[in-house]
């Protein structure tokens, strides 16, 4: 086998086949797909003892435009108030991804030899294959007997799949990565729908008094800020997005 039929081949491992791209299956099967296709020259270029330098990066960024921000639109559209059991776990996982994604980010010859980035790379497919399966079937089961819905209509019909609870979101930034916790907390908070809450908790408050200021500084008048009592270890915060005309 020559390196660029090699290449070109996306390993077994990573081949799927692909329901209705309108339903979230059909959409996880496209994206562990297309993951696959962008992971196979790094693995392949890895395993001849060759840094995959434009190949990594197309990897990640993959990963950070579509993969993360699928994750994103997931938490907010279909389990929008998801802060206990089984849908913490899939948030759970959705960190996790964030975290291997920064790995993938940071990788280099000096820090990362090639075995440990094949390693590395083969640690995201699975953690994200399995975080798919485990997603479907615990919306599958809310479903009864109706397809579970794409993000990606979701997204365009601007509306959450599952009637929303009164129940805040719950955000802990000492569960996110740590020099991205402060970001994608405040990116959640963007996303949230006018009327609902969030409540932020954190170990350091200092990590609190960043997401009060950028949302203070971002818009004040649509975003109300309240300190909230979280216990002798943690602080905590409670964002609202306003109604407003």
């Amino acid at each position: 086998m020559t390196m660029k039929n090699a290449v070109a081949e996306t390993p077994r491992r990573f081949r799927t086949t692909e329901p209705d791209a309108r339903t979230l299956a059909g959409e996880h099967a496209q994206l562990l797909r297309d993951v696959g296709r962008r992971a196979a020259p790094v693995l392949v270029l890895a395993e001849s003892g060759v840094w995959p330098t434009a190949e990594l990066r197309t990897l990640v960024r993959y990963l950070r435009t579509t993969v993360l921000r699928q994750a994103s639109d997931e938490e907010v559209l279909l389990y929008p108030n998801g802060s206990t059991a089984p849908f913490a776990e899939l948030s759970a996982d959705h960190v996790h991804l964030h975290a291997l994604t920064e790995q993938l980010d940071r990788a280099d010859t000096t820090h990362c030899p090639c075995p440990e980035l094949r390693v590395l790379v083969d640690q995201l497919h699975t953690v994200l294959g399995r975080h798919l399966i485990n997603e479907q079937a615990v919306l599958a089961a809310l479903a009864a007997s109706v397809d579970v819905p794409s993000a990606a209509d979701l997204v365009a019909g601007t509306q959450a799949w599952l009637p929303t609870s009164d129940e805040p979101v719950r955000i802990l930034l000492d569960e996110l990565p740590k020099e991205k916790a402060t970001q994608q907390c405040i990116e959640r908070l963007l996303r949230m729908r006018p009327g609902q809450t969030a409540e932020i908790r954190s170990s350091e408050d200092g990590d609190l008094r960043q997401v009060c200021a950028w949302m203070h500084d971002f818009d004040s008048t649509g975003y109300g800020i309240a300190h909230i009592h979280a216990g002798r270890t943690q602080s905590a915060i409670q964002i609202t997005r306003r109604h407003t005309t």
